[in-house]
């Protein structure tokens, strides 16, 4: 049996970062919408044994969430989806689960998780151990570490300017 498409979302709401303004302005409309969607509707519980991660199909999606955009078809999602794939916004696995990338950090703190961002866009990924240090760290330790860890695969590391009305 197909799961339906969860009341939460379509009323959710999402932590927004400044890391990824830049990249989310390089999807289409539609690649956008869909991000945004998958990134409601998985499970965001860390014991659930698929978080981060559904296996809704396209046309449930289009059904439910997309039936009132003219002209979108399952095609189209489709296209949207590899799209997504392609710009590393979303991963696939061979038992038809669609995984939303860096899941896990998108539950940090906002000044903590723009840090671990800035990581990922000079091309280190943090491993579990590392996000799991920074969560209970102040933030100058958080960024001391994501310098550290910078140095070790030989990176130059800038910190990320706190956000004043997020940093106390």
């Amino acid at each position: 049996m197909k799961r339906q498409i969860p009341e939460m979302a379509r009323k959710g709401c999402i932590k927004f970062y400044r890391w990824e303004y830049n990249r989310l302005m390089k999807l289409s409309n539609l690649e956008y919408r869909l991000y945004m969607f998958y990134r409601q509707i998985v499970p965001w519980d860390l014991k659930n044994k698929h978080f981060g991660s559904t296996s809704i199909s396209l046309s449930a999606i289009r059904l439910g969430y997309f039936s009132d955009i003219p002209g979108c078809s399952i095609t189209m999602l489709q296209e949207a989806r590899i799209g997504l794939i392609e710009k590393k916004f979303l991963r696939a696995d061979e038992n038809d689960f669609t995984h939303v990338d860096n899941m896990r950090i998108f539950q940090l703190r906002v000044p903590v998780a723009e840090q671990m961002f800035r990581l990922i866009e000079k091309g280190v990924q943090p491993t579990e151990e590392y996000i799991r240090r920074a969560e209970g760290l102040p933030i100058k330790e958080v960024r001391q570490m994501c310098q550290e860890l910078a140095q070790k695969f030989s990176i130059s590391s800038t910190p990320v300017p706190p956000a004043e009305h997020l940093v106390g």
